[in-house]
């Protein structure tokens, strides 16, 4: 009786741990399969038909190698040879799913034996394409930014947060010198930075920081001589830690000559150039009082307006020069421009005969002083060259803009100079100006961001439209 009952005690165990291993197989998320000694499924749980996209049922008497993919087939072969001799193996291997996807699986794999004989294997299958896919667009992204950091012709250093270096690129070794095995595991301030260089330091601290960092300055090199550099230095972080530094110097040493020349030049150009013309001018003028023959006035007179065409170029330079260098902007008011314009040239205007029609703008746009040289340009040009009776200027606001529209009924641009109108140098025939004031113009509306467009109004009206778009200061 005892027997009995323990005996009834051991298959119910069984059972309860037949079930749980049941259950246990059949809700991991791993794929599970037993194949025989032949590599012919006969179980699969359903994980594994779920990742390989067939019902439980279509697996059953497939064999392993039909699913693998092609490329894979020798590995397998391997493994399962290994198997063969009684080794557990892991491993991985691409299997093709049942609509065509290729799937990355990590294998551990067990042999199965009974009374000594091979009778099959015991798979544990879990799917990495997911994990592949990523490692895979690591390294590809990794290698395209080491073959950036390598063919760059700015010379780059990579480094740890607290500024050791960890690589230098052949850019930096061609400016400094430095090969990485010289600064690897350094703080690369003790050798490019000079002695005393504090603010080179303040820099470094910055980005430590995680700030981003543009300078220029002088940086040292392995041979101690100083090179001039520009500077970006920039903080990497990764999920919001900061884990690294990068910097990238660009040899200025010939922007800096280049610079210091054009300096002199335009030195040159404002002062002793500009002075000797006004001796000149002056000298003309006080020539033309001696009483002149018409002949010799004549030639005085082209003197004259050949030196004032020179002061008006110098001047335009000028314009042009600060262009580059004024980066103030602030709030100034349509009306005001204009109607200073105008003032200025309403005389000029009346002794042509031409009225300037203006109806007052009310708004303020995001400029400089040398905004006025914007109306003046087009305004004078139209005066002096347009042969026209009336020049209209009205405006409006568009969105985040204004658009002023200046208008004459003149005899319009001959087509082969609209197209090439703001270009440096273009005039009409019988202009005496440099070519430059419309380029200026353009140069200067888009320094504000804005734009300019021209059109030339056709039969049986005649003129010429510009169109000027201004932001409105916010």
């Amino acid at each position: 009786m005892a027997l009995a009952i323990e005996r009834k005690r051991a298959e119910e165990a069984l059972r309860e741990s037949e079930e749980k291993y049941r259950m246990l197989v059949e809700t991991t998320e791993e794929g599970i399969s037993i194949d025989d000694e032949n590599e012919t499924i006969v179980f699969a749980n359903e994980a594994l038909a779920r990742l390989l996209g067939y019902e439980k049922e279509e697996l059953l008497g497939k064999r392993s190698f039909d699913i693998v993919y092609e490329e894979d087939l020798e590995k397998l072969k391997k493994e399962v040879g290994k198997r063969r001799k009684g080794k557990t193996s892991k491993y991985e291997l691409r299997c093709v799913t049942k609509n065509g996807r290729i799937k990355t699986f990590l294998v551990s794999a067990t042999p199965l034996y009974k009374e000594g004989k091979f009778i099959g294997s015991l798979s544990l299958m879990l799917d990495i394409t997911e994990r592949k896919t990523a490692e895979e667009e690591l390294r590809k992204q990794k290698s395209y930014f080491q073959a950036l950091f390598e063919g760059s012709p700015e010379a780059i250093v990579s480094m740890d947060e607290k500024h050791r270096v960890l690589d230098v690129n052949p850019a930096f070794t061609r400016l400094f010198g430095y090969t990485a095995d010289d600064l690897r595991g350094k703080d690369l301030d003790d050798f490019v930075l000079g002695e005393d260089d504090r603010m080179g330091r303040m820099y470094t601290s910055k980005v430590i920081n995680g700030e981003i960092v543009t300078a220029e300055g002088k940086r040292r090199r392995k041979d101690g001589s100083y090179v001039d550099v520009s500077i970006l230095g920039a903080p990497i972080f990764i999920e919001g830690k900061q884990v690294g530094i990068f910097t990238i110097y660009r040899d200025i040493t010939e922007k800096l000559k280049a610079e210091q020349e054009k300096e002199f030049y335009n030195s040159l150009l404002r002062h002793d150039i500009a002075n000797k013309i006004t001796v000149i001018h002056g000298n003309l003028e006080l020539l033309k009082e001696e009483g002149l023959e018409e002949a010799q006035e004549l030639f005085v007179n082209d003197a004259l307006k050949a030196a004032q065409s020179s002061s008006e170029l110098i001047d335009t330079i000028r314009k042009l020069r600060r262009i580059d260098t004024e980066q103030t902007m602030g709030a100034l008011k349509l009306d005001d421009i204009i109607s200073k314009v105008i003032r200025t040239l309403e005389h000029q205007a009346k002794n042509r005969g031409i009225t300037i029609d203006y109806v007052p703008i009310k708004g303020v746009i995001r400029a400089n002083s040398l905004i006025e040289n914007v109306f003046t340009n087009i305004i004078h040009n139209a005066i002096i060259h347009s042969h026209c009776t009336t020049i209209r200027i009205r405006g409006m606001r568009e969105g985040k803009q204004y658009k002023i529209i200046i208008e004459d009924d003149g005899e319009g641009i001959p087509q082969e100079l609209k197209d090439i109108l703001f270009e440096p140098r273009v005039k009409g025939k019988q202009s005496a100006g440099s070519g430059l004031g419309l380029y200026l113009v353009k140069k200067l509306v888009e320094s504000y961001g804005g734009n300019i467009e021209v059109e030339t109004k056709k039969k049986p009206m005649h003129g010429t439209i510009f169109h000027i778009y201004l932001p409105k200061f916010l």
